[in-house]
């Protein structure tokens, strides 16, 4: 026998043969299949699993403050894309017709997918951050902002993905303290910390028109969530503190 041929056993020949066999019959079990077919073993198979708290503070180590909600977007992408090496990702996503809205990113990882919505809310802020200045617009309509939050919602309710989460990021403090009076139109739109919210949303019958043009439907959430709002970053100046709300909709 040549010094390069192995010698193999009849114990070891059946046992080959008969693991051949019920792969090619399909009855392997997964972890047995995973020794044939992958490189990676088993235990060390991954799956999706994002960190929202750590995430949001890996991206302020970054960017404490964004130029716009486009920004947002992207910079979130990136840090997503990096930190899951193998995953693909795509903005601005349209969503079935008749809709004309877009989703704002669909991640793709470990067979998974996961589906953002995002928002960035902000008031009258001129800053320089690491020698860059930011000119944020004072969006103001706090009311419309939290209707369309949960409009936001109900949609990732209903889209088929394996998670679908609303992120939403302000430095008004409008939207996690709260309405200021009693018998806002929105009230039912709070977005104040800690509160819980679930079945059926209206605006209060004293709305004006222009307010809900375009926004009449009631809100239906099939699910209950609570607003929990995480500190994002402090500039350490007027309106320079952001704060955001992650919702998973779907886990």
């Amino acid at each position: 026998m040549a010094n390069d041929q192995v010698p193999i056993t009849r114990l070891a020949y059946r046992i080959l043969r008969r693991f051949l066999q019920r792969a090619l019959d399909g009855t392997l079990r997964k972890k047995e299949s995973c020794l044939l077919y992958s490189r990676v073993p088993y235990s060390e198979e991954k799956t999706m699993t994002i960190d929202a708290i750590h995430l949001m503070a890996q991206l302020a180590l970054r960017y404490p403050i964004f130029h716009s909600e486009r920004d947002f977007q992207h910079q979130l992408a990136w840090l997503l894309r990096e930190q899951n090496p193998g995953s693909s990702l795509r903005l601005e996503v349209p969503l079935a017709r008749p809709s004309n809205a877009m989703m704002d990113v669909l991640f793709r990882h470990a067979g998974e997918t996961h589906a953002f919505e995002l928002k960035y809310k902000t008031r009258l802020l001129d800053a320089d951050v690491g020698g860059e200045r930011f000119m944020l617009k004072n969006q103001s309509a706090n009311d419309l902002g939290r209707h369309d939050f949960f409009r936001d919602i109900v949609r990732m309710e209903r889209l088929e993905a394996t998670r679908t989460s609303v992120l939403f990021l302000t430095n008004d403090h409008g939207y996690w303290a709260g309405p200021t009076r009693p018998e806002t139109v929105d009230e039912q739109f709070s977005m104040k910390d800690g509160r819980s919210a679930a079945g059926e949303l209206n605006w209060l019958s004293h709305a004006s028109v222009g307010t809900t043009k375009g926004r009449t439907d009631p809100i239906n959430l099939a699910g209950s969530y609570t607003m929990r709002w995480h500190d994002y970053s402090n500039l350490g100046m007027p309106a320079g503190t952001f704060r955001f709300l992650w919702i998973d909709v779907r886990l």
